[in-house]
């Protein structure tokens, strides 16, 4: 006789969960819980950081190593951020702030002194020439005017230069071609220390196409470009021992051979 199979029936009941499902569960709750503290732990650092009186600016210093000081610029700063906290202000920012509000700063540099002390590190534009327009303003090597008002000043002036609907405030830039080539003729000037030793005593740019030196009375046609090569002739020619600048009337560098009328 054929054995009859046995047919066992599975007990009804809730399904087995493995370990191994379990143990991603407690993974992920294990991780959650360690962000969950490392956030807790980071905000309440950052609290103590942006509210703690430890970290307020007790003092701001301009111009720590550079030997002098800037009272106006200065005195704005610690008005602004004393008392303030050290984390909560942008360096960037004040740095940007005293560039634009003082327009005879180059640049500035801001940094964080822990735990309450800013020190800025503000660099001056140095007035280079003055422009004789109305009463006069002075500009950087850059072009940048620093004051109006400014005719009192011992500096190179560039005559022929007219603004028709408005004079450049401070802190704005001179964007003429004529202003440009005569900065750039006083950079070679000063390279050469004619300026140092001579008495140049201004720029004409009112021909854009021949600019007129005028060194200790005598006036020397520059034209309008190859400033280098032009220069170098005109140091030679005033460090010649048998030339008396007293005795030239002008002094014509247009061409490849100088000029030189005598009175």
């Amino acid at each position: 006789m054929a054995r009859k199979k046995k047919h066992t029936r599975r007990k009804a009941g809730k399904k087995r969960i493995s370990p191994a499902k379990i143990f991603p569960v407690r993974k992920v709750m294990v991780i959650l819980a360690c962000v969950l503290i490392f956030g807790a732990g980071v905000y309440g650092i950052r609290h103590f950081l942006l509210n703690s009186r430890f970290f307020a600016i007790k003092e701001v210093i301009v111009n720590r190593e550079g030997g002098y000081s800037l009272d106006e610029t200065a005195q704005k700063l610690k008005g602004l951020y004393t008392g303030r906290n050290i984390f909560s202000v942008d360096l960037n920012r004040i740095a940007a702030m005293a560039v634009r509000d003082f327009p005879y700063l180059r640049r500035a540099e801001v940094r964080r002194i822990l735990p309450d002390r800013l020190e800025a590190d503000l660099i001056e534009r140095t007035p280079v020439a003055l422009i004789a327009f109305g009463p006069g303003f002075t500009i950087d090597s850059d072009a940048v005017v620093l004051a109006r008002d400014a005719g009192g000043q011992d500096l190179v002036r560039i005559k022929g230069v007219n603004f028709f609907f408005r004079t450049p405030s401070p802190g704005e830039k001179v964007r003429t071609g004529a202003v440009t080539r005569a900065l750039l003729l006083l950079e070679v000037l000063d390279k050469k220390n004619i300026i140092e030793r001579y008495n140049v005593e201004y720029i004409d740019v009112s021909d854009r196409n021949n600019m007129f030196l005028c060194i200790n009375g005598v006036i020397v046609k520059m034209g309008s470009d190859d400033f280098v090569r032009k220069i170098s002739a005109l140091n030679g020619i005033l460090n010649d021992p048998g030339i008396k600048i007293t005795d030239i009337n002008y002094i014509d560098l247009r061409f490849e051979d100088p000029v030189i009328s005598p009175k």
